[in-house]
């Protein structure tokens, strides 16, 4: 009877440490319902993270609707741009025809995340968070950018850049590092930026 208690509890354990894995969660803050991305002092994106996503960007809105494995996103003339595919601990973003834009892989133990544009994550861009207030942009050892946090203003901003876009924020996420990410086009960061929050 012992024996199979304890059988019990382990897979029990493992199980629960198998299920972690799948997220990532650095802080015990709650996940935004909503994000808001500013040009210097202009509302430029707003991105609701509801049942359906809706991106509304320069005058344009996307909305992204989960279909079994899959989210959905299309154009206010239901028209399919991209597609996102799942597994346990990575998702791809995928254009209209079904080929592969980006694949983000998501590390929990280290609070990680690596983004290429193949599936052999050749050549890959990582996010890593090094501080409390800062993530650390690199591509093959070479930095790309340090994202920081300010939080007496509440932006999620890129150091030492011409770009005047930051992220209306109380917290900094890992996923954050997504929109300053060089290489992706805009409207792609956005729709993986709208899937990765939900990952934390």
């Amino acid at each position: 009877m012992k024996k199979t208690l304890v059988l019990v509890i382990l897979l029990f354990m493992i199980f629960c440490k198998k299920e972690k894995k799948i997220e990532i969660s650095e802080t015990d803050h709650t996940i935004p319902t909503n994000l808001e991305i500013f040009r210097e002092d202009t509302l430029e994106t707003k991105i609701d993270l509801g049942e359906v996503v809706s991106i509304e960007t320069k005058g344009k809105i996307i909305k992204g609707t989960l279909s079994e494995n899959k989210s959905i996103f299309k154009d206010e003339n239901g028209n399919t741009l991209f597609e996102i595919k799942y597994t346990e601990d990575y998702f791809r973003l995928l254009n209209e025809k079904g080929d592969l834009l980006w694949k983000v892989k998501i590390d929990p133990d280290e609070f990680l995340f690596l983004v290429a544009n193949n599936e052999q994550m050749k050549n890959s861009m990582e996010i890593k968070k090094i501080s409390p207030t800062s993530l650390k942009l690199e591509k093959n050892n070479s930095e790309l950018g340090i994202v920081t946090f300010d939080s007496v203003n509440d932006k999620v901003i890129l150091e030492n850049s011409s770009t005047t876009n930051y992220i209306k924020s109380k917290h900094l996420l890992i996923s954050y590092g997504i929109y300053f990410l060089p290489e992706i086009t805009e409207i792609q960061k956005l729709v993986i930026l709208s899937e990765a929050v939900h990952i934390q």
